[in-house]
């Protein structure tokens, strides 16, 4: 489940409600988390050009998401996270 938000680009002032979109594990190539010195980003990467087509700003099956520098700690364990998940998903997958 992605939660988002949408922000003026240039006063940074939010435009929309929470929304939230759920991307099933299926549709999930992979997951990279990149720390940065002012923040962070989770670059995901789906198995299709639709995967991400309710997120805004996201370009050719893939997503980009920018973490504040206060939320990189929690962005970074929800990311490993996932990414184990997604590994024993692919791996039961294989399995059946």
């Amino acid at each position: 489940m992605l939660e988002f938000e949408i922000k003026d680009a240039i006063g940074g002032f939010i435009k929309s409600d929470l929304k939230e979109v759920e991307i099933p594990f299926d549709e999930i190539e992979s997951i990279a988390y990149k720390k940065g010195i002012w923040g962070g980003t989770v670059k995901i990467e789906g198995n299709s050009m639709r995967t991400f087509e309710e997120i805004p700003e996201s370009e050719q099956g893939r997503c980009e998401l920018k973490i504040k520098r206060k939320d990189r700690n929690e962005a970074e364990t929800s990311i490993s996270s996932a990414r184990v998940a997604l590994s024993e998903y692919k791996l039961d997958k294989l399995d059946e």
